[in-house]
């Protein structure tokens, strides 16, 4: 979502709609009100499942956002809504296809990192796109499916997928240990999650300090990069 954002702060709106642009607006204007005037500004409790084929190489990664209540509120507004007072699921689907071309973008490439051997390994167009209001909660979710453009076997090389953003605007959870589940895996296979390190205090307060349209300086996005939530698979 930095990167819908970071279009937000440079003024590019050509590739998202008027609902983006507007709720997006919303949005940051509440934050600049007062709340959340620190990094991280968003909060995305996040699942994953790493899919294999019948071959048993893994050819796809699935993932699940859930955004925190205050950005589902701003995300919904302006948007017409059923007799059970959600948003149709037309209108869902529209703003999924418009976060997803915005989260294409290379500085961002849907904040995920596929790499197998230390090579980072290349997906295709995301698939099963899809958001879904989550009536329980009052939180919008969104799902997506990373396919690897060549798939590969894990018995040799183990796969590091590692989630995170790199301008440390949205901060990450994954709620172990129903977070990661590995469809139709080897026998073999497992699948571990690994937290990103601490921040060092001094260094949080000074990511705290920067407002939303602030921009990290350099050794602040180093230390943002760190932040990294990883899952390495192994099937030996």
């Amino acid at each position: 979502m930095a990167a819908i954002f970071g279009i937000l702060h440079t003024g590019q709106f050509a590739r998202l709609n008027h609902w983006l642009r507007a709720s997006l607006t919303a949005a940051a204007l509440f934050l600049w009100g007062g709340w959340a005037q620190a990094h991280p500004h968003m909060w995305i409790e996040a699942k994953m499942d790493l899919q294999f084929d019948a071959q048993g190489q893994l050819v796809s990664v699935a993932q699940v956002w859930l955004f925190d209540e205050m950005f589902s509120s701003y995300a919904k507004q302006g948007l017409p809504e059923t007799a059970e007072g959600v948003p149709p699921q037309a209108e869902l689907d529209k703003i999924a296809q418009d976060w997803m071309s915005a989260l294409a973008d290379p500085m961002s490439h849907y904040f995920t990192t596929i790499s197998q051997g230390g090579d980072v390994l290349a997906v295709g167009e995301p698939r099963g796109v899809k958001a879904i209001w989550q009536t329980k909660t009052d939180q919008l979710s969104l799902r997506f499916e990373l396919p690897l453009l060549q798939p590969v076997f894990v018995n040799r090389l183990p796969v590091t997928v590692s989630v995170a953003d790199p301008t440390y605007f949205v901060a990450y959870s994954f709620e172990e240990p129903q977070s990661v589940t590995a469809r139709a895996a080897p026998a073999s296979c497992q699948a571990i999650y690994k937290r990103p390190n601490r921040l060092d205090d001094q260094v949080a307060a000074r990511l705290a300090a920067i407002p939303p349209s602030g921009v990290l300086p350099p050794d602040l996005q180093l230390a943002a990069q760190t932040l990294q939530h990883r899952v390495e698979l192994s099937c030996p």
